[in-house]
Parts: C-alpha cells; structure tokens; sequence
C-alpha cells in the first residue's frame, strides 16, 4: 500500500541508519533508540552530514514509524520511539520562490531554441495554472480533462492523499494548449532542470536570496542567486 516515493525514503532511511552505525562503530538495535541515540543521531545528520532542516526531520519521522511497525509486529523495541518528535524548518526560515503574473507572461511570450525547452515551458505554465504536485502535474493526460457548459476542468486523483480534485481552467492559453497541443511526457528530474532554463531565457534573473544545489557537497547552499 506504499507510494513509490514513499518505499524509495525508508531505502534511504536505511542507507542513512548503516552510515550512522559506521559513524559510532556498532550496530543499532530496536531496543537501543532511546533520547540519547535520537539527539546524537539529529546531530550527525544536521551537523556531520549537512542535511537540510526538513530532511533530518523525515528521518526521524522515518525512525518513529519504523519502531511503531516493530512494536505492532511484537519485535522487541525500546517504547521511546513514540515520544520521537520531528522538526522542520519554520515559515520565516523557508526561501520559496513563486514567479508573478508578469513573469510568467514573459514566460509565455518567450520562443523557446528547441522543442524539449518548449515542452518545458507547457509544463511550467500548465503547474502554475492548476497548482498541483510534481508527480500528479506529469502524470496527467487528456484523459484527464472534462467539460461542463463549455467549462473545461481537469480531474486528478492525487497520488500522495489519494483525494480526487478537480481544478477549472480558466486562462484561454492554457485551455488552447490542453486541446491542441498537450505537453509531452517528461520526468520530474528533467523537468526541474528545463525549466531553470526556461526562466534564464526569458529573462527571470532579478538576484534574491534562496538555496542551490552543491554539486561537489550535493547539499544546498543559502545565498544571492539570479531567480532562475
């Protein structure tokens, strides 16, 4: 009954957990997740590995639901792992970028040099539209659409709640492109690197403050970038 999103996080739970038990030179046990083991592993990966704010406080949501399952299937484990609390980073320490009604106007009227970027850019368009997940946003097809009154309407069954939403379409742009010329499939990683590109071209370059990915630390790093 788990996403694939969701099966791929507790592999990387693990990976994360036998990093750990290298980092302290001994094996974990169920039994061993007291106060003490959580804070020291909280620290190592906040502190020795550099994750972000959120991630580290998915790993410990991860351990919590681990050990509950264990209790629930009568595998010796230390009750602690009830009182495990996650974290995550507060609203003011979040950095989102949205783009304005104007820049994606500029966005819209920018031709694109090639046919991927320009697929890119329906997609970009299209989520900003309807507001939805990467992973319900790609996997949507013309199937999806439907009408009443002249009215078009986009029917989705979110993969992550499993709730079915339905979003009217009220930019003619965006109604023309779904009828006569749907995006493309595409995934979620090419996606995230096209559109950089897509905002570089049509000139969303205004320096603010935000996180980009480190290449050699694979980390993100807090600074002054163009918006792209």
């Amino acid at each position: 009954g788990l996403s694939t999103s969701r099966i791929k996080s507790y592999y990387t739970f693990k990976k994360n957990i036998e990093d750990f038990e290298k980092y302290l030179k001994s094996t974990i046990q169920l039994t061993d997740i007291n106060a003490a083991l959580v804070d020291k592993y909280k620290t190592w990966l906040l502190d020795k590995k550099g994750y972000s704010v959120n991630y580290a406080g998915k790993q410990l949501d991860n351990m919590r639901a681990v050990g509950k399952d264990a209790i629930r299937l009568n595998i010796p484990t230390n009750l602690y792992v009830h009182q495990i609390e996650s974290f995550s980073e507060t609203n003011e320490n979040r950095h989102i970028v949205t783009l304005s009604p104007e820049e994606l106007k500029k966005i819209s009227e920018t031709i694109m040099p090639s046919p991927y970027l320009a697929n890119a850019k329906k997609w970009l368009l299209l989520g900003c539209e309807i507001g939805q997940r990467a992973s319900d946003l790609l996997s949507l097809t013309s199937n999806n659409l439907r009408y009443v009154d002249n009215h078009l309407f986009v029917d989705i069954t979110q993969q992550k709640t499993h709730k079915s939403v339905t979003i009217p379409i009220g930019s003619t742009e965006i109604r023309e492109m779904l009828e006569n010329d749907f995006p493309s499939p595409i995934s979620s990683q090419k996606l995230n690197k096209y559109i950089k590109m897509v905002c570089e071209l049509a000139g969303i370059n205004e320096t603010l403050e935000g996180k980009i990915m480190d290449k050699d630390t694979n980390r993100k790093l807090l600074g002054m970038y163009p918006k792209y």
